[in-house]
């Protein structure tokens, strides 16, 4: 399986020098395992984090002043629309009228007033990291998440908490990277606020 570059968070070259492993073989692996580790990371987090110009989205307003998109920081906003549920109205907003955007936050905040119970709220934009912007914790995060997998898969061993190896007792490192791994990723998780496609 090759890397899928709309979905692949890191490169093969990244991963292959964090776990010091030369030549080709076994890329293919480590290609599959990058693009499921990086989908692992982006439902764990519940945003998208790769760059995507015309994303859309849509919104329930739920009587709120905010909306929080799924994938940012957010770029460009570049059409934020209003259905009414009951009527089938619709009504293109303006911005710094009548929503301004919190970029590297990535929500869209109403300005006198909230976003309707009855409103739907189609939102079109682009955000993401683009690939040289994308932070190094995040970065090494997956990382970190792809050599766990990848050693998992290579040693059966993988995974236990410690051994006793000539006498000493070495611990196993797969509990700490989780941890790690879980430090990391917090502050780039969104806590459930999010609606809409990745």
């Amino acid at each position: 399986m090759a890397l899928d570059e709309g979905v692949a968070l890191i490169s093969l070259d990244e991963v292959k020098d964090f776990i010091n492993k030369s030549g080709d073989e076994g890329d293919e692996r480590i290609e599959a395992i990058i693009n499921e580790a990086s989908v692992m990371v982006e439902k764990y987090c519940q945003r998208g984090f790769l760059y995507k110009e015309g994303v859309e989205e849509e919104h329930i307003g739920r009587g709120g002043e905010y909306l929080w998109l799924r994938r940012y920081p957010v770029e460009e906003v570049e059409e934020v629309k209003i259905i009414n549920i009951e009527s089938g109205e619709e009504e293109v907003l303006v911005e710094n009228d009548d929503y301004v955007v919190i970029n590297k936050a990535g929500y869209v905040r109403r300005l006198w007033g909230v976003w309707g119970e009855n409103e739907r709220v189609i939102i079109t934009y682009s955000g993401g990291y683009k690939a040289e912007e994308m932070p190094y914790d995040l970065r090494l995060a997956v990382k970190m998440l792809v050599a766990s997998l990848y050693k998992k898969l290579q040693a059966k061993s993988w995974g236990e908490v410690s051994r006793s190896i000539a006498g000493q007792n070495v611990e196993w490192a797969a509990e700490l990277v989780d941890n790690q791994m879980g430090e990391i990723l917090k502050k780039y998780k969104s806590f459930g606020r999010r609606v809409g496609n990745v």
